[in-house]
């Protein structure tokens, strides 16, 4: 295992910084693409390209539960376009922005 990945912490902002692509965050953090998926399947059980949108799409749950729009939790969570988020949120929460924004509160 790469020695150099396994003393990063700070993923989420690495990402970010990569534009979420895999091939910018392994070009960033000096390793191959192939290490870095080895490295991720053997860290955090999920290959980064899932991993990322999880990073990406989860810290504006929150938002959305407390009524904040799906625009806004798009724009906040980086995306240009509402769709592209509202597509990756249904694929890691199994229903839309909008329908968690819905749920009732407790």
């Amino acid at each position: 295992m790469n020695g150099r990945l396994q003393r990063i912490n700070n993923w989420p902002e690495l990402a970010a910084q990569a534009h979420w692509n895999v091939a910018e965050l392994a070009e960033l953090c000096g390793v191959s693409v192939k290490t870095l998926e080895r490295h991720f399947l053997n860290t955090f059980g999920l290959p980064p390209k899932q991993r990322m949108h999880r990073l990406r799409v989860e810290p504006v749950a929150t938002d959305l539960k407390t009524g904040a729009t799906v625009k806004l939790a798009a724009i906040k969570a980086g995306y240009r376009l509402p769709q592209h988020f509202a597509r990756d949120f249904k694929k890691h929460f199994g229903r839309s922005p909008s329908e968690l924004r819905r749920a009732p509160r407790l």
